[in-house]
C-alpha cells in the first residue's frame, strides 16, 4: 500500500462546530440519585429591578434553572454547576418586569426530578418601602433596591458561564405591520439603551471563559420578526467589549451574534454612509408551507417526523433604501437555539438544514438539553440564510439486529448521517472505500458539499463523492497520494480512518495533547502501523475512540467494515461534543 502523507492543514477555512455555549452540555444523572434537587429562594416578594437569589442541594452534576412569568413566557434559563452537592444562582429582574407570580423550576426534566418554587413581583404603587420578604414571609429589612433610573446603567447578571445584561421592553418600539401580505413584528432597539448595555458590560471584560451577552427578548407576530439595531451602538460596543454577543430570543428560538464579526467599515463603504445612519436588521421567519403535502408524506414514509416548522434568519445592513446581506461572519458563527415544550430523545432527534431547491435534509451537529419543566433545547452553530428544522427519526435495519454495532448504526442513521444499501439493509460487515469514509466524515461535520473542480486526477466532477472528497481535501482531512491520485474506490484501512479522525479533532480544536502511548505493549502487531499513522492510532486508542480487533491485535492495515466506520464516527462525534452521548 502506498504511503499517505500526513500534514495538518490550515484551520482558517474550517467551520468550527465547537459547541461551547450555554446549555450545550448533556447532564449526566448518577445512579441512585435522589428524586429532585432542593430549591430555596431568598425572597417570596420582589420588585422590578431586584436581584433574585436561589440556592439548593442536588445529587446531580448540574441542574437546569428556568424562570417562567405568569403568562407562561420564559424570563430566564440557565445551566448551573453543582459543587459538593450544592448550587446557587442569581439573576436581576428587568426594570419593567411584569407584575404577577413567577415560577422557578430546577432539575433534570422528568416530573419527579424537578423542584418548583414561586415568588411574586409586586408594584411599588402601594406606598412606602416594603423591603424584601424572607422565604417565610417576614420582612428582611432594608435590602430592597429601587428600580434602575433612566440615566443609570442596566443591571448585570453573572453566572458560572456568562455575564449578561438585558434591553428592557421600554427601550424597544414594537410595531405590528404587514410585509408581502403577511403579518410581522418590527422591533426597533433604542440606540442609547444598547450603548448603555455595552457600557454596563465593560466593567466585566476581564472575566475569562464566560460569554458576554446583551439579551433582547422580542415578541412574535405572524411568521416573521424584524429586529432593527443601530450600527453606531454596535460600533461602540466593538470598541469597549469586542467579545460581546447579541442574543435575540423569542419563546421558541434564539440566536447569538458576535458583534466583532460585523464588519462596520466595510458596510460603510458598501452603503456609502456612516455607521450613525445605518441599521443592522435581523429577520427571523418561519415557513410552515415550505414543504408540500407530498413531501411531508414522503418524510413520514421514511420514518421522519417534523418537530417544528422550517425556519431561517437573515442579517442585513440597511441605510437610505439600500441593503447589504451578511452571508458570513468571518471565522465566527451564529449560535442558535430551538426550544420545544416537550422532552425529546437526543439519540433520535436532530437539527437539519433543508436545501432550498431540492428540499433534501442535511445533518447539523447539535446538542440537546432538557429544561427544568420538561422542555427541550437544541443548540447549534450556523451561518445566516439557511433553512433549519428539528426532526426525529427512528431508523432500523433487518440485518443489524443483534449485531455488536446495532445501536451505533441506528443512532447515526436516525441522525441522517449514514444510510442503508437497500430497503432495511445496511450490510454492517461490508467494506467501505476511501471516498465513502471521506463523505461520511464530511457529512458528520454538517458541511455542505458544493460541486467543485477536484484536485485529484482520479476524481471527476460528475462522481457522486467529488464534492465531499474535495471539501475534505480543502480542510486538510485527507491527502492524495504522491502520484496526484486519491484512489477513491480503494478500501479504507483502519490506520487511514484513524488519521482522518485525528485531523478532524485537530480542526475542531478538540484534539487532546499528545501523550507518550506505547501501543507495542498492548498489541503484538503494533509494529505494522505505518510511521505516518502511529501518532493518530495511539491517540485514538488512548482516548478510547478506537479499539483492537482482538485483545492483542490492532490490525492497522485491515480494511475497515461499515460497522467499524460507524462506531468510530459515533465516538468521534460524542468526544467532540457534536452530538449527545
Amino acid at each position: 500500500m502506498k504511503k499517505e502523507e500526513i500534514a495538518l492543514a490550515s484551520k482558517k477555512n474550517f467551520i468550527a462546530f465547537v459547541l461551547t455555549a450555554m446549555l450545550l452540555t448533556s447532564i449526566p444523572i448518577p445512579a441512585g440519585a435522589a428524586a429532585a434537587p432542593e430549591l430555596v429562594l431568598d425572597s417570596s416578594v420582589k420588585y422590578a429591578g431586584d436581584m433574585v437569589k436561589l440556592s439548593g442541594t442536588s445529587p446531580y452534576n448540574e441542574v437546569v434553572v428556568k424562570v417562567v412569568r405568569s403568562d407562561e413566557t420564559i424570563l430566564y434559563i440557565q445551566v448551573v454547576k453543582v459543587s459538593q452537592g450544592k448550587y446557587e444562582d442569581r439573576f436581576t429582574l428587568p426594570v419593567d418586569a411584569m407584575i404577577g407570580d413567577y415560577t422557578v423550576l430546577t432539575g433534570q426534566g422528568s416530573s419527579d426530578a424537578v423542584s418548583r418554587s414561586t415568588f411574586t413581583v409586586k408594584s411599588k404603587s402601594g406606598g412606602g418601602d416594603p423591603g424584601n420578604s424572607s422565604p417565610s414571609g417576614t420582612s428582611s429589612g432594608g435590602d430592597h433596591k429601587p428600580p434602575t433610573t433612566e440615566s443609570s446603567l442596566p443591571p448585570v447578571t453573572i453566572t458560572d458561564t456568562s455575564i449578561s445584561t438585558a434591553i428592557p421592553a421600554t427601550a424597544m418600539t414594537v410595531a405590528k405591520v404587514e410585509e408581502d401580505g403577511a403579518a410581522m413584528s418590527r422591533v426597533t432597539v433604542d440606540q442609547g439603551a444598547l450603548s448603555k448595555a455595552f457600557q454596563a458590560l465593560k466593567g466585566h471584560v476581564n472575566e475569562t471563559e464566560k460569554d458576554v451577552i446583551v439579551s433582547i427578548s422580542v415578541p412574535r407576530e405572524g411568521t416573521r420578526t424584524k429586529v432593527e439595531l443601530p450600527v453606531a451602538a454596535l460600533k461602540e460596543g466593538q470598541r469597549i467589549v469586542p467579545n460581546a454577543m447579541l442574543s435575540i430570543q423569542s419563546d421558541t428560538s434564539a440566536i447569538m451574534i458576535p458583534i466583532k464579526s460585523v464588519a462596520v467599515s466595510q458596510l460603510e463603504t458598501s452603503l456609502g454612509v456612516k455607521a450613525s445612519e445605518m441599521l443592522l436588521v435581523v429577520t427571523g421567519q418561519s415557513m410552515p408551507s415550505l414543504l408540500s403535502a407530498s413531501e411531508r408524506q414522503a418524510m413520514i414514509t421514511q420514518g421522519i417526523v417534523m418537530l417544528n416548522v422550517p425556519a431561517s434568519f437573515m442579517v442585513t445592513a440597511e441605510a437610505g433604501g439600500k441593503q447589504v446581506k451578511l452571508d458570513h461572519f468571518g471565522d465566527s458563527f451564529i449560535q442558535q437555539k430551538m426550544m420545544l415544550s416537550s422532552k425529546i430523545d437526543s439519540r433520535t432527534a436532530t437539527v437539519v438544514v433543508i436545501d432550498p431547491k431540492t428540499h433534501e435534509l442535511r445533518f447539523v451537529p447539535a446538542m440537546f438539553q432538557t429544561t427544568g419543566d420538561g422542555g427541550s433545547i437544541a443548540s447549534f452553530k450556523s451561518n445566516p440564510n439557511e433553512l433549519f428544522m428539528l426532526i426525529t427519526s427512528h431508523q432500523t435495519f433487518e440485518d443489524t439486529v443483534g449485531h455488536w454495532a446495532q445501536s451505533s448504526i441506528a443512532h447515526l442513521a436516525s441522525k441522517q448521517i449514514v444510510r442503508g444499501v437497500g430497503k432495511q439493509v445496511f450490510d454492517p460487515n461490508g467494506q467501505i472505500t476511501r471516498a465513502e469514509f471521506a463523505a461520511l466524515l464530511v457529512r458528520s461535520l454538517g458541511l455542505p458539499v458544493p460541486m467543485q473542480t477536484s484536485a485529484f486526477k482520479d476524481v471527476q466532477a460528475g462522481d457522486w463523492f467529488a464534492g465531499a472528497v474535495q471539501t475534505a481535501a480543502v480542510l486538510g482531512l485527507v491527502d492524495g497520494l504522491q502520484d496526484g491520485t486519491f484512489q477513491p474506490q480503494t478500501l479504507v484501512t483502519r490506520e487511514q480512518m484513524a488519521v482522518m479522525i485525528e485531523r478532524a479533532l485537530a480542526h475542531l480544536d478538540a484534539r487532546p495533547r499528545a501523550k507518550d502511548v506505547n501501543l507495542a505493549s498492548r498489541y503484538g502487531d503494533a509494529g505494522a502501523i505505518s510511521g505516518w499513522a502511529k501518532e493518530a492510532m495511539a491517540l485514538l486508542v488512548e482516548e478510547k475512540l478506537m479499539e483492537g480487533v482482538a485483545a492483542d491485535r490492532i490490525a492497522p492495515k485491515k480494511s475497515a467494515t461499515r460497522a467499524e466506520a460507524v462506531m468510530l464516527l459515533e465516538r468521534f462525534l460524542q468526544y467532540a461534543k457534536l452530538i449527545n452521548e
